[in-house]
This record gives structure tokens, sequence and C-alpha cells, in this order.
């Protein structure tokens, strides 16, 4: 018996197509709610990000920001959290400085973009999004660094930032994350907190950062024109976004 949907947002929840989440996504999670099956956002995206979305209407049951490395309830109160130290948090911080590459750091508050460029430019014109300020590292802890390159482009850093994993989840930004997390970790944490196990979850992502917990989850569901990891750690692929593909998947699996 399913007790718990997790959710990415991008190209998965989230539309670029119409710059939103479609009626029948929207309509999934009303009846979710209604059978008292817990929804739950696990993303790459920051809490602020996610406020911005017509989700908090929705009332969900809790988040997993920032692949894993952050854990929330309903109300956006952390209660886990994983941030960079020792020497990765030293190399992430040198490349932020060094302005060599355009990237974020991303607190549990904040970003911090070091430099803008075109390719910064490119990337939130396509997100329709405002790029944040350039700012200057205030100390934080820092839970996620995001760079404006693509997976290959970025293979000039993995030498320099040690422990880490790199998440590809668009062609021109890659998230770089401890390497000891993840979804997955994040969505541990989660279960631990509603009190719910693996076998008793759904998941639905698209992108390789999506991978881990979608082979975790008692159900996992790769939206239709998924990264080929998503794709081959689903248990089911859907229709694409723009096709109803939440909708669908619930409706052919039995859970609506």
């Amino acid at each position: 018996m399913i007790k718990a949907v997790f959710f990415d947002i991008d190209d998965t929840l989230f539309s670029y197509t119409i710059q939103g989440i479609a009626p029948s996504s929207m309509e999934a999670l009303r009846l979710l709610k209604e059978r008292n099956i817990l929804r739950i956002i696990a993303t790459g995206r920051h809490a602020n990000e996610v406020c911005e979305l017509p989700l908090k209407e929705m009332d969900m049951d809790g988040y997993v920001l920032m692949n894993g490395q952050i854990c929330s309830d309903s109300n956006m109160i952390p209660f886990y959290d994983n941030p960079f130290s020792g020497a990765a948090l030293e190399a992430v911080l040198k490349i932020f400085q060094e302005k060599k590459v355009p990237a974020l750091l991303c607190s549990a508050r904040h970003f911090y973009l070091n430099t803008f460029t075109d390719r910064v430019a490119r990337v939130h014109s396509i997100m329709e999004r405002p790029a944040p300020a350039i700012g200057t590292y205030q100390g934080e802890k820092i839970y996620q660094f995001t760079v404006y390159a693509s997976y290959e482009e970025t293979e000039f850093l993995k030498e320099q930032i040690p422990d880490c994993q790199f998440l590809h989840w668009n062609s021109l930004m890659t998230d770089v994350i401890p390497l000891n997390s993840g979804k997955m970790t994040g969505i541990r944490k989660m279960l631990e907190h509603i009190q719910c196990n693996p076998e008793e979850i759904m998941a639905f992502g698209d992108g390789q950062n999506d991978a881990d917990m979608l082979k975790f989850a008692g159900i996992g569901v790769a939206m239709g024109k998924s990264h080929p990891l998503a794709l081959k750690h689903a248990d089911f692929v859907t229709k694409d976004i723009d096709d109803d593909g939440i909708y669908y998947a619930l409706k052919h699996l039995g859970i609506l």
C-alpha cells in the first residue's frame, strides 16, 4: 500500500512549456490528499525557489531540498541537513572565489553568484527566472554548489573537488553535493520522520539526480523523455510531462 509519493520538480511537476504545473498534476495532488497519501517534494531546487511555485497552496507534506541536503517538514522547517565540510568545502569556496566558471553557492537561506556571464543570462532566460545577485560569501553553511556548465564541461572540476558527486539536471547546469548525499539519502531521513518504509512509497522523476530515488522507492516512475539513468532504474515509464504523465501513472498504477 502506497502511503507517500515523492515528486521531482523540474520536467516532472514543473513544465517549461507552460512555465507552470499542469492542471492534471494539480488535480493529482488534490486527489492524493483526499486519499490521505502524503505528497512530498524531492528536488534539486532551493527552498526559496520552491516557495515561488503554486505548491504552497497544495499544503505539501514535506520537502527534500537541494538533492537531499536539507529535509523540511510541511511548514518548511528543517529537521535534517548535510552541509559541505573539510576539503570539499575548501575546494568549492576556492573555485567560487576564482570566478573562472560561473557558479552558485547555496546556503539554507541565500544564493551567492560569483560572476555574471552570457551563460548565466541564457540559463535564466530559459528558466524565466531572474539571476541571483552577485554576492560575497558570508560564512554560512553551504549545502550545494551549482555550476553553470554541462556535465561534460565540469570534468576538469572533478579532480579539484574531493569526495563529491556531480549531478546533471539540464544541459547548462550541474549540481555538486557531498558524496554521502543525494535524493535517496534525503528520502531515507524523510521516511524516518514520517515513519514510513521504502516499499510504501512511490517516486516520480526524470533526471540523472532522480535515478537513486527511483531505484529506492517501492514504485519508481520515470517521466517520458527522462535521462537514461532514470529510465534504467524506474519500475514504470509514464507519458511526457506535457501529456499528463503524473496523472496517467497514478491512474494506471491504481493509486487514484
